[in-house]
């Protein structure tokens, strides 16, 4: 037997239920189709789909991706709170 691993994750219950229902359509499972999905993933290094912009409404922008990727090590840190505190009020 391959060996395996899981997968958990949180999903709306309404798209889950629509998935579900598109996947035994067309006669696959949620793992089935998880791996076909992990599969081309690996094969493709990308999403094996576009995304137009009317479905990016959680990407992040500009701004958001800035600040994820800003170099934190050029931050200043504080030893404390009250250290912080002062900082912001001075």
């Amino acid at each position: 037997m391959a060996m395996t691993t899981t997968i958990n994750t949180k999903i709306a219950p309404d798209l889950k239920k629509h998935a579900d229902a598109v996947l035994a359509s067309i006669g696959l499972s949620q793992n089935q189709a998880i791996t076909m999905f992990y599969r081309q993933l690996v094969a493709l290094q990308k999403l094996p789909f576009n995304i137009d912009e009317s479905q990016q409404q959680n990407t992040p922008n500009k701004i958001t991706i800035d600040a994820i990727n800003e170099d934190l090590s050029t931050q200043q840190r504080f030893k404390s709170v009250d250290d912080l505190m002062q900082d912001l009020n001075s």
